[in-house]
């Protein structure tokens, strides 16, 4: 392994040579050269019949839909007719929680303890056909064994779909490993008074329209229809895999409520509950470890396998549920100090671990809308963390703060100091709020609790009571606690 090519360069100065004295420090050439001489090329017979498969899908609003992959072997060119072969694995749950599922075989074999089958095979044409060429698609006349192309024309591309020539047989590819979704949200109306101020306030028409489009190319995400009648449920591998496609949202202009991540489970045969697990590693200064161990361990994670190799990071292997590490991955980078390095994946689902503690803070809750003030802010920075500063507007349901205690604290934060003819003895006394915390979109779902609700637009980040009114609040609560009772 030590028997490598070694270049000298800046990449500031944009240069790369052999030899750092004889050589004219100037281009990349030389970078080049040593990666056609020791990288070998593509395997694949250009002289064999076509033969690819889909490894990802993308959209063109003018086109359709369009399919990603490399050429295993022959020539493709525009125009040709191919053929497409859409596979599919018979247990689905399955295939996602074998161990041998990282290492795929060309065909299948009956030894194997996962099924799949062939679902349908159409022959169709290619319109159009482009080759990456650097780090761009341009369109191509043909494509050969090893370059990675993207098509379309054929209708319904999917992932893992068999693409050959016509009349190929006994060349199905093994379908490819699609991870199901592990984690559900609801996506709502934005409904508060300030909808519209900072972007457009999107109608559920909008929303289902804005994922329909993502469904597209997002293979991993599913839409379902919701209790509610101003929202949908949308479920992705993780709360990050849904974290990404709200901030696209609101990149794009648009205004929505969320709710809190749900995880999502299911019963084994024998009637159990089970959640999804993940496989969680740790890599962090060795006198962070205790309290990592100490977080990770209330989450309900069990330790696997520790390392130290002597060089100042410690290695830690976890199995963990899903809904531990939701919200965990700032609390992580503020217990390190910003230096240990986190990475989770996937592995199937486990027996429900139980109960993981929450928050134990109740919120500070707004009952009038207005502006908030310094003076109303000073004395309720006493009770708790603010979210807000003075001057910022807030409304009737709006959560400005954390209380220090358990239960949620109505409060005034627009109330202004009374005015009166008398002086005052404190009258110099210069008021001093803190740094109010501010909440990004990830640090706000991790915070809110069931009934409430993140209202996401492209300037700011809220978090709010699902009522805003302080009545049907309470209304709410009673009906809860009768049908508990």
């Amino acid at each position: 392994q030590c028997d490598f090519p070694v270049l000298y360069g800046s990449g500031l100065a944009g240069w790369l040579v052999r030899d750092l004295e004889a050589d004219k420090h100037e281009g990349m050439q030389a970078l080049f050269e040593t990666i056609v001489e020791h990288v070998p090329p593509p395997a694949g017979d250009p002289d064999a019949p076509f033969l690819m498969q889909i490894t990802s899908i993308g959209w063109n609003d003018h086109i359709g839909r369009t399919g990603t992959g490399r050429v295993i072997q022959g020539h493709l060119k525009a125009g040709q007719q191919i053929q497409r072969i859409s596979t599919a694995w018979k247990n689905p749950e399955v295939a996602q929680t074998d161990e041998h599922a990282h290492h795929p075989h060309p065909h299948g074999r009956e030894d194997e303890p996962r099924a799949w089958e062939v679902v349908g095979t159409t022959q169709e044409k290619v319109g159009y056909l482009w080759a990456t060429r650097g780090l761009e698609s341009v369109p191509v006349e043909e494509g050969g064994a090893g370059d990675i192309i993207t098509i379309a024309g054929p209708k319904d591309l999917d992932i893992g779909d068999t693409i050959c020539a016509v009349g190929v047989k006994d060349v199905v590819l093994r379908p490819l490993e699609i991870e199901q979704p592990t984690v559900s949200m609801l996506f709502c109306v934005n409904s508060s008074p300030f909808a519209g101020r900072e972007g457009s306030a999107a109608t559920l028409r909008q929303i289902r329209a804005r994922l329909d489009k993502e469904l597209r190319v997002n293979v991993a995400l599913r839409v379902e229809e919701a209790e509610r009648s101003d929202g949908v449920k949308v479920s992705g591998r993780g709360e990050l895999h849904l974290a990404i496609l709200i901030e696209e949202m609101r990149r794009e202009g648009m205004e929505l409520c969320v709710s809190p991540p749900e995880i999502i489970t299911r019963r084994d045969e024998e009637g159990r509950l089970m959640e999804p697990m993940e496989e969680l590693t740790l890599d962090v200064p060795g006198e962070y470890q205790g309290t990592v161990i100490e977080k990770i361990t209330q989450r309900k994670g069990q330790l696997r396998h520790m390392h130290n190799p002597g060089q100042g990071l410690v290695r830690l292997e976890f199995s963990i549920p899903t809904r531990g590490l939701i919200g965990y991955r700032g609390e992580f980078l503020t217990d390190t100090r910003g230096l240990g390095i986190m990475a989770a994946r996937f592995v199937g689902y486990g027996p429900f671990a139980g109960d993981i503690p929450t928050r134990n803070h109740g919120s500070m809750v707004s009952l009038e809308a207005g502006e908030a003030t310094t003076y109303s802010l000073e004395n309720l920075q006493q009770r708790g963390t603010l979210f807000v500063s003075s001057m910022t507007p807030v409304y009737e349901g709006m959560i400005v703060g954390e209380c220090s205690r358990p239960g949620d604290l109505p409060c005034k934060p627009t109330k202004r100091k009374a005015l009166t003819n008398h002086r005052a003895s404190g009258k110099d006394h210069s008021s001093a709020l803190d740094v109010p915390r501010t909440l990004t979109l990830d640090s706000a779902l991790e915070w809110i609790a069931p009934d409430e609700l993140v209202e996401v637009t492209p300037k700011s980040i809220r978090v709010r009571k699902a009522l805003l009114r302080f009545e049907d609040r309470r209304r709410d609560e009673k009906q809860r606690t009768a049908v508990a009772g």
